[in-house]
């Protein structure tokens, strides 16, 4: 196999007798032997005072720079929080008790589609990484494991609260003194779901009926007068007289020339 020509390089041979290294600085420096010195390190320290880290861009290190991305803030002077925590004092951090053990606690970290707080569970085994809702590890953190078959109720969450499910703030309570252990049944009659259903199909009601009302024209251009409109009882719908009859007519037009390509055969 051939080698590259290169005194002391053992090579593969790829193109002018040199090898791949070789020819790449010949075609750029005109010579296969230049010496290509090292890119000078910068050695200068992150802006913000006791970090130590090496800058990473606009004078702060990769954490500082990603934070005032995140915030906008690129003077931010609070101290990093250190890149390994117990998991008690990971999810606590992320719980605002400022309120006081009577008030809710809200959870300043990831929430869900639905509401509730987002937490990522490293206690699993094998190394495994399990996303919880935070008001249940709440709950284990403080008073031990959930039974199973049993949910966790928020006491601080009544039918009064009038705000939609997804936006509810309750849901993201992580005071263990409102956190309840109850089946679904009781989870469910506790909770206001009913409430909100029936008062969702009032305004729905409310508004086909607006839409009724308010129709002049159907979606062929006829016009919705008393004679041209028919109401089906127990209905708000509005049904256009014409267009009805000319569906008919369209129904008994198709039912007679499939019976010419298809003639009915009587069986004897």
């Amino acid at each position: 196999m051939a080698t590259c020509s290169v005194s002391g390089c053992d090579r593969p041979y790829c193109a002018k007798g040199f090898c791949a290294l070789h020819y790449e600085r010949w075609q750029i420096h005109g010579n296969p032997q230049a010496h290509i010195p090292a890119p000078a390190r910068s050695f200068a320290m992150c802006a913000i005072q006791e970090c130590g880290r090496p800058v990473r861009a606009k004078g702060l290190c990769a954490s500082h720079y990603r934070r005032g991305i995140k915030t906008g803030d690129f003077t931010d002077t609070r101290p990093l929080r250190p890149p390994f925590l117990p998991e008690t004092e990971r999810f606590w951090a992320a719980v605002d008790s400022s309120g006081g053990p009577n008030a809710c606690w809200p959870w300043q970290g990831q929430r869900l589609p639905d509401g509730y707080g987002s937490f990522h569970d490293s206690t699993q085994p094998h190394g495994r990484r399990k996303t919880s809702r935070a008001h249940r590890k709440a709950y284990e953190l403080t008073k031990g494991p959930i039974p199973p078959e049993k949910e966790i109720d928020h006491m601080c969450h009544d039918a009064r609260c009038t705000v939609p499910p997804k936006r509810c703030p309750h849901r993201a309570c992580c005071n263990p003194a409102h956190l309840q252990v109850v089946t679904h049944r009781e989870n469910v009659h506790r909770s206001n779901r009913q409430e909100i259903m029936t008062r969702m199909h009032v305004i729905q009601s409310a508004l086909r009926k607006h839409q009724r009302d308010s129709m002049t024209h159907c979606w062929r251009g006829h016009a919705m007068t008393p004679e041209n409109t028919y109401t089906s009882p127990g209905r708000v719908t509005k049904v256009c007289r014409t267009c009805q009859s000319l569906l008919k007519k369209l129904r008994k037009q198709r039912a007679r020339q499939q019976q010419r390509v298809l003639p009915f055969k009587r069986e004897i």
